[in-house]
């Protein structure tokens, strides 16, 4: 065996193994030798799989905007205002028991004294807390006693509905107002 030269090939499985030549019929799949076009060599990105995630991430805090800038905005129910004897910006002093201390008149139709605090009667059915600042639009229940509830909607289930004392609530019951002069 003195002419016979023994070479190293790599195997598909990656380890190296010395054999003699052998000829094309003795070639089994273990010992096929791997060549540059058999494997994929093309060098990965490392950004490519990054993109996916850059996406779903950007998705994400577009929505988030979206759900801050316009989640749950106060919006008057227009004929709630307009039927309205007397719409008071408030503070609670008791949510139990529906009593408020009036800290401004927004609206008051008829001559009628108002109190610097009011006991609402259908207020009790809402789940306040003492010290918030809302505004309710109220209906006189008897001319001669001071009794109030909050003025009723057409909505189903007749929920009493007050609004949080902000600057929306403020510029649309101002729009609400103007349109009704």
């Amino acid at each position: 065996m003195a002419g016979v030269k023994k070479e190293n090939r790599v195997t598909d499985r990656g380890s190296s193994t010395a054999a003699s030549p052998v000829g094309p019929s003795d070639a089994t799949p273990d010992s096929q030798v791997s060549t540059p076009d058999s494997q994929q060599s093309r060098p990965q990105n490392s950004l490519t799989g990054l993109w996916p995630l850059l996406l779903i991430a950007v998705w994400q805090l577009a929505l988030l905007w979206m759900v801050w800038t316009s989640a749950n905005p106060v919006t008057l129910n227009r004929k709630q205002i307009r039927d309205a004897d007397w719409i008071v910006h408030v503070r609670v002093i008791d949510p139990k028991s529906g009593r408020f201390e009036v800290l401004e008149t927004m609206k008051a139709l008829g001559d009628f004294e108002q109190p610097q605090e009011v006991t609402v009667r259908n207020a009790r059915d809402l789940q306040l807390s003492s010290s918030s600042e809302f505004l309710v639009p109220l209906t006189r229940l008897s001319l001669r006693s001071g009794d109030f509830e909050v003025t009723r909607t057409q909505l189903p289930g007749e929920i009493p509905l007050i609004y949080p004392w902000n600057d929306s609530a403020k510029r649309q019951l101002a729009a609400v107002l103007q349109s009704d002069r």
